[in-house]
C-alpha cells in the first residue's frame, strides 16, 4: 500500500477514524499545498494500464471535445443523471423509451421493466459530479465489461440527445474516457473529495453551498438515502465513523485561498 499524506481537518476526529481503519501506512499532514502534490503524484497515474476485475473501483472521467462546454442548461443535466441511471439498467434506447412516452404507449415503463430491464446493473455508480464542459464519475465493476458498456451507452445516448437539441454532429467527448484505477481505501476516499470538491474549486459555490450544488452526488452522501436508485454512497460512506466525519474530511481543510488554487491545478482543465 502507498504511504499516503493528506489535508486532515483541524480537528483530530478523522485521523483517529482513519487510524482505526488498520492503515498503518497512514500520515497526516497540514500542509495542504504538499498533500495535494502528493495526491496528484500517486492517485492520477493516468495512462497506466491495469486489468479490471469484478469488485474493482474506477475514477473516470471526460470532458468536451475542444474542452467545449456539454451541459448547458439544468435540463441538460438532468437528462445526464437521468442516463446514469436509465442505461446502467436498461438495455433498450433511451430515445425509443421517449418515442413511446410522446406516442401515448400505455405504460413505457411496464414494457422496458419486462423485457429489457437488466437482471443486474451495468455496475454501480459510487459517486458524481457534472461541471459545464466535463464529469467525474466513481464507479464499480460489477460483471465482466460492464462499466465499459455502461460508459459507452451513457456517452453515446447523451452525444445523441445534444446534438440533436443543438443542431450539430459528431463528437461531443474527448475520446472515450479516461479511467484511473482506485487501488486503496485511502485513494477511494481522497478520489471521492476531489470529486465532489470540483464545484468549488471552479468557483461555481463556495464550501458552504456544497451540500446545495444538485449536480454531484454529494447531496445524496450526507442524506445517506437508502432508497436512492441512482448511486450508492455507502461504498465510500462506510469508510467513516459517521456522517458528520465525512463532512469533516470532505470540507474542513479546504479554507484557504492556497489550497483552492492548488487543488485547481489538479482539475481536469488544470492538466489530468
Amino acid at each position: 500500500m502507498h504511504q499516503v499524506i493528506f489535508a486532515a481537518a483541524t480537528s483530530n476526529v478523522d485521523i483517529v477514524d482513519l487510524k482505526e481503519k488498520n492503515w498503518p501506512d497512514l500520515q497526516v499532514s497540514t500542509n495542504v499545498h504538499v498533500d495535494l502534490i502528493e495526491f496528484v503524484i500517486i492517485f492520477f497515474k493516468v495512462g497506466r494500464p491495469f486489468h479490471i476485475d469484478t469488485g474493482d473501483i474506477l475514477h473516470v472521467y471526460n470532458r468536451g471535445v475542444d474542452k467545449r462546454v456539454v451541459f448547458d442548461f439544468d435540463n441538460d443535466r438532468e437528462r445526464f443523471i437521468h442516463l446514469l441511471w436509465y442505461v446502467n439498467n436498461y438495455s433498450y434506447p433511451y430515445s425509443k423509451y421517449l418515442r413511446q412516452h410522446m406516442l401515448s404507449m400505455s405504460n413505457p415503463e411496464e414494457f422496458i421493466t419486462s423485457m429489457y430491464q437488466y437482471e443486474v446493473p451495468l455496475c454501480t455508480i459510487v459517486g458524481y459530479v457534472l461541471m459545464d464542459n466535463h464529469y467525474h464519475l466513481l464507479l464499480r465493476e460489477d460483471g465482466s465489461g460492464g462499466v465499459s458498456k455502461f460508459l459507452q451507452k451513457l456517452q453515446n445516448a447523451y452525444t445523441r440527445y445534444y446534438n440533436l437539441k443543438n443542431d450539430r454532429t459528431g463528437c461531443l467527448f474527448q475520446g472515450k474516457y479516461k479511467a484511473v484505477l482506485v487501488e486503496s481505501h485511502e485513494q477511494l476516499i481522497h478520489v471521492s473529495r476531489y470529486i465532489h470538491l470540483n464545484p468549488v474549486v471552479a468557483g461555481l459555490i463556495d464550501i458552504g453551498s456544497i451540500s446545495n450544488y444538485k449536480w454531484s452526488s454529494y447531496p445524496t452522501y450526507i442524506s445517506r438515502k437508502k432508497n436512492n436508485s441512482v448511486c450508492s454512497p455507502d461504498i465510500v460512506l462506510d469508510n467513516f465513523r459517521s456522517k458528520e466525519t465525512f463532512i469533516s474530511f470532505t470540507c474542513a481543510s479546504f479554507t484557504s485561498e492556497d489550497d483552492t488554487d492548488s487543488m485547481r491545478n489538479l482539475s481536469i482543465d488544470g492538466g489530468l
